[in-house]
């Protein structure tokens, strides 16, 4: 056998692995309302999404998530600042639940390092989610 057979029977066996990791990869995480993908929310829908017992997103790969730990900032525009609330574990801490209650249209919440239970309960890393208020 050559060297060029063994190479290309390489190939030919894990090409399928790389292809199975891609189609599964997450780019971008949105609220389930979000329809058109678009990270914009009215103020009221974002309390009634943040004050739920459950928090769930759902990512570019078609899955829905159960938020597990994330840091909470908010960027708002007048005055122009950023201001962080800690970690959330399964909920978002009352008092970026009470910012967003006092937020403007344009302000953006910021969910980073975001941890969540995917359907067979398993912890896993997700991309930042961004909820951009209205």
């Amino acid at each position: 056998m050559t060297m060029k057979n063994c190479c290309l029977i390489f190939l030919l066996v894990l090409f399928p692995l790389f292809g199975q990791s891609q189609s599964s990869e997450i780019k971008s995480c949105f609220l389930p309302d979000d329809k058109e993908m678009t990270k914009k929310i009215a103020i009221a829908d974002a309390l009634i999404w943040a004050g739920s017992d459950t928090l769930m997103v759902k990512c570019s790969n078609g899955e829905s998530y159960r938020l597990n730990t994330f840091q909470v900032s908010m960027l708002t525009l007048k005055p122009f600042q950023t201001k962080e609330f800690g970690i959330g574990e399964l909920g978002v801490p009352i008092l970026a639940r009470n910012a967003i209650k006092n937020a403007r249209a344009g302000d953006t919440v910021y969910l980073k390092k975001v941890t969540a239970l995917n359907k067979s309960h398993e912890v896993v890393a997700i991309p930042d989610v961004i909820l951009i208020l209205q």
